[in-house]
């Protein structure tokens, strides 16, 4: 479809999915880095000695419109009807957010990547020793997956992309891929594993078989029920997305309430580390930047190979509050569930 001054929009409706089509004008012009500059200043931000650079670097839509709400006076604001700073704020208040969320994509894309090297493995495993190296390695048969009838058509979308997948990297010579097409005329899984994304990860554990599911999940983590796992990893894979995609981080809590909601399970260790409930879950560690860390852990089981450093991702928080108003760093810990008093007690947790 060729782009233009229309979005596609998707509808919920009570018989599926509708896709239709509504002409949308924009009314915005494209601007100068001179007209940007003078739009903030005339909204109230110090932009200090040449402030080009930085919006040439990290482009006025990423950093300005990522970052600002934090930084804005709603009062000024709506009177003036467009966008007014609190008064003191400056550009340097919004690069410093913006390179702090920079460096937690940075974290959580390292954990996530770890995470996924330790499902891959045990899911080539399970599923290799259970339908072995016959033809297409098994994965490319219905009857390996799950036989619930609501999933049928999900496994088959799975099928069809795991193909898709093995045809794109042979076209464009993905060399592993090639050695085994050219030589064996099929791709082993843990193979295969090389070019699957996150989500395509997650979704092959959700299509595996229950006892299947149950067996990877215990080797993960005794205690981790499969099902847990499940909502895990679709958790983690919005969370992968947006660290790989370099989307804003930080306020993933707030920027899921215009969207469908994803949370983690209730795991002990909401209970332990004192987290408040109401209305039938947790204030924080569900839906936040801190359900990532926790869930990882819960994953990961702390093991000796990968441990998270919660006293890092506290001190993290302590220096932005010498760059930017410590009122403000307080709103990030509640946003993202970051709170001190949380990670000091994870730093010493046993999972």
């Amino acid at each position: 479809m060729r782009c233009g001054p229309k979005i596609a929009l998707v509808q919920k409706c009570a018989t599926g999915y509708f896709l239709y089509i509504r002409r949308v004008y924009m009314s915005a012009n494209p601007t100068t880095i001179d007209e940007q500059i003078n739009i903030l200043k005339r909204r109230g931000l110090d932009v200090g000695p040449n402030p080009g650079k930085y919006l040439i670097q990290y482009g006025y839509y990423n950093l300005i419109n990522g970052y600002k709400d934090l930084f804005i006076d709603s009062e000024l604001t709506r009177q003036a009807k467009e966008d007014r700073y609190k008064h003191g704020t400056s550009l340097n208040h919004l690069i410093a957010l913006y390179e702090y969320d920079a460096r937690l994509r940075h974290q959580l894309m390292a954990i996530t990547i770890n995470i996924e090297t330790q499902l891959k493995s045990l899911i080539s495993l399970h599923f290799s020793l259970s339908y072995g190296y016959g033809y297409g390695c098994g994965y490319d048969l219905p009857s390996n997956f799950t036989p619930a009838p609501k999933q049928k058509k999900y496994v088959t979308r799975l099928i069809d992309k795991l193909q898709d997948d093995v045809e794109d990297a042979y076209y464009y010579r993905t060399p592993t891929i090639c050695h085994y097409m050219n030589n064996y005329q099929k791709v082993p899984l843990w193979v295969l594993n090389t070019i699957i994304s996150f989500g395509e990860m997650s979704k092959f554990y959700n299509n595996l078989k229950a006892n299947m599911r149950r067996n990877i999940a215990a080797d993960i983590n005794p205690n981790l029920k499969s099902d847990d796992l499940s909502s895990a990893l679709r958790y983690l894979t919005t969370i992968r997305n947006k660290s790989a995609h370099n989307n804003r981080l930080f306020s993933h809590k707030k920027d899921q309430q215009a969207s469908r909601v994803s949370t983690i399970p209730e795991f002990q260790v909401h209970k332990d580390i004192g987290i408040a409930y109401r209305n039938n879950r947790y204030l924080y560690g569900q839906d936040d930047i801190l359900a990532a860390f926790i869930v990882s852990s819960v994953i990961s089981k702390q093991t000796e190979i990968f441990h998270i450093q919660y006293q890092n991702i506290d001190n993290d928080l302590n220096k932005l509050s010498k760059q930017i108003p410590n009122e403000t760093v307080m709103q990030i810990r509640e946003i993202t569930g970051l709170k001190s008093e949380y990670l000091s007690k994870l730093t010493r947790y046993e999972f």
